[in-house]
């Protein structure tokens, strides 16, 4: 009769990717409970694969997960996913509108990843005039005890037709199926519950106004906010909006003209050292200890937090990123240098000539500027999302941070003052996004219109970040007598 009135499901979640790691783990444990480096493991490699008469099964295995990834990615099994980062999910939702009658219906269970893959544009536009409703939800109650809590996955409703206009109800930041029920039965009444109750805990209360329609006009506006300039509305990603009044929220940051991308050619962002590169070109090595100079300190993720660029210090050995200390800014030295878990592996002259430049002077690398850092890694339910602070000349950094240097000071302090308020966090937590990169930090507003503030701004910048004599050039170029 043309098809099937209903297909509902849950696909597998399964990136397709190569585990060298898993099958040498196999054969020799010590790989995996030592948690070796890539490095480690592409120098033993050889020895393991010798060792083990392991040559036919590595081959097999790597043959099968090769094979596997070219079917899924070819345009000719799946043309709509062209572009995109390949999941088996990805593939049951097109077959599901092909078995499916035009009138019918597909209802998958699946992950956030067709929303918000950078790439994943072509695949959106069909996604959008067929869906009617997207539940986005949070593992944080572990409703998949096997899936980590800050998993992030959602109930999609799909008509296997697609239609000429897109509606669909979007309910996000959801830990139980039951308040999809709640938000629909509600009157509308009363203030819109946030994402913790009082007593901190997950809420799990439902409000009208937190089903939030999504159409062609707000798909507009999240092209404007979080995706590249001249991208059709209907591949735009699609943002975590909690209820109606966030939207309304959003289209007033959409109305700020400038941002940081329009400071073309006067600002540079970079990820410095690739952690796992890095090493194996000898670039640098792991090794934690203090320092004596500012420039051998490379800078990992948790040693710094909201306008504090000196906010924890690792342990020796530095096993994991819950092994640092919180600094007692009250009592620390003018001079201080917190541990560094990498220092640099070739001599100061090769070290310089392997860092990156500036655009807009020859022969200036990003160590001789200030800049502000930012954990390219992000969580949207944490407190604060987006973690920035101004870092001294001459420190380098690992690829799990972004830092971005400005041809003027007067621009840094801009930029860092804005990027430490609740308004930009608020922004940054609004794309649902898990890493704060380039493409993302380009969309953030760079000053305001309004100047009136703009001194008082760049002191509080200044006293918040100025922690010890690393600063001093930056504090005396900025000064002003009033």
């Amino acid at each position: 009769r043309g098809g099937f009135d209903l297909t509902i499901g849950n696909p597998p979640w399964v990136q397709v990717d190569w585990d060298e790691i898993g099958l040498l783990s196999d054969v020799q444990p010590k790989i995996e409970v030592r948690d070796w480096s890539k490095r480690q493991v592409s120098k033993s490699r050889m020895e393991v694969i010798e060792e083990n008469s392991l040559r036919s099964p590595y081959l097999a295995d790597y043959e099968g997960a090769e094979g596997t990834q070219n079917f899924l990615n070819s345009t000719s099994n799946y043309p709509r996913l062209k572009g995109g980062k390949a999941n088996t999910y990805k593939c049951f939702l097109p077959q599901g509108w092909r078995v499916g009658r035009d009138s019918g219906v597909s209802a998958f269970l699946h992950p956030e990843g067709v929303y918000d893959d950078p790439k994943g544009g072509s695949f959106r536009k069909a996604i959008y005039p067929r869906l009617c409703s997207h539940y986005q939800f949070v593992n944080e109650l572990k409703l998949f005890s096997d899936v980590h809590n800050q998993t992030k996955y959602s109930v999609n409703i799909y008509r296997n037709e697609k239609k000429g206009n897109v509606g669909f109800a979007n309910i996000a930041n959801l830990y139980t199926p039951q308040t999809v029920d709640v938000c629909f039965d509600h009157d509308g009444g009363g203030p819109v519950p946030g994402i913790k109750d009082e007593n901190h805990n997950w809420n799990t209360e439902g409000h009208a106004q937190r089903i939030v329609t999504v159409d062609d006009e707000a798909l507009k506006l999240f092209a404007t906010l979080y995706d590249e300039q001249g991208i059709s509305p209907r591949e735009a990603r699609l943002s975590v909006v909690h209820s109606k009044q966030i939207l309304e929220v959003l289209r007033r940051f959409a109305e700020q003209p400038y941002t940081l991308d329009d400071l073309k050619g006067k600002y540079f962002s970079t990820q410095h050292w690739n952690e796992t590169t890095a090493q194996e070109d000898g670039t640098i090595e792991r090794d934690t200890q203090f320092i004596n100079d500012i420039e051998d300190w490379v800078i990992s993720g948790p040693q710094f937090f909201v306008a504090t660029p000196f906010y924890k210090s690792p342990h020796d050995p530095c096993t994991s990123n819950k092994a640092y200390d919180e600094i007692d800014l009250r009592n620390t030295p003018p001079e201080y240098i917190p541990r560094t878990n990498y220092i640099p592996a070739c001599s100061p002259e090769e070290y310089r000539l392997r860092t990156p430049h500036v655009p807009w002077k020859e022969g200036e690398l990003v160590v001789d500027c200030y800049r502000v850092i930012n954990s390219e890694m992000i969580q949207p339910s944490n407190a604060r999302t987006f973690q920035a602070a101004i870092v001294p000349k001459g420190v380098a950094h690992i690829h799990t941070c972004v830092t971005t240097a400005f041809e003027e000071n007067a621009r840094l302090l801009d930029y860092s003052a804005l990027s430490v308020t609740v308004p930009i966090d608020f922004r940054v937590k609004s794309t649902g996004a898990n890493h704060a990169n380039k493409s993302l930090i380009d969309q953030l507003p760079i000053f305001l219109e309004d100047h009136r503030h703009r001194t008082q701004m760049h002191l509080r910048a200044l006293l918040l970040n100025s922690l010890t004599t690393h600063y001093a050039d930056l504090w005396e170029d900025s000064w002003q007598e009033a």
